[in-house]
């Protein structure tokens, strides 16, 4: 399963294939992802992890029961996935 993310800014597109997307769908009961904002407490808590998450991101589940985020990392040029440093 793959997922097709389009930045807002440059209209850029990209195809993004992990089998983590394919988890989340199976978790998430059918829809891998929700899209969540910045300046949300649950962002603020990814970014104590990861600090490189300053915009928007996707939301994925885990079969562990923890919440991952994909987020377009700036510095990167890239997508990047935050692990929280958290024990299921």
């Amino acid at each position: 399963m793959a997922l097709v993310a389009e930045n807002s800014r440059s209209t850029a597109r990209y195809l993004l294939h992990s089998p983590y997307v394919e988890i989340s769908a199976r978790v998430r009961a059918g829809h891998p992802v929700d899209a969540q904002r910045a300046n949300t407490r649950l962002a603020q808590g990814f970014r104590k992890d990861c600090p490189d998450l300053r915009h928007d991101f996707l939301l994925m589940a885990t079969e562990a029961g923890i919440d991952i985020a994909l987020f377009w990392n700036g510095r990167a040029k890239r997508y990047d996935v935050c692990w929280p440093n958290e024990i299921p």
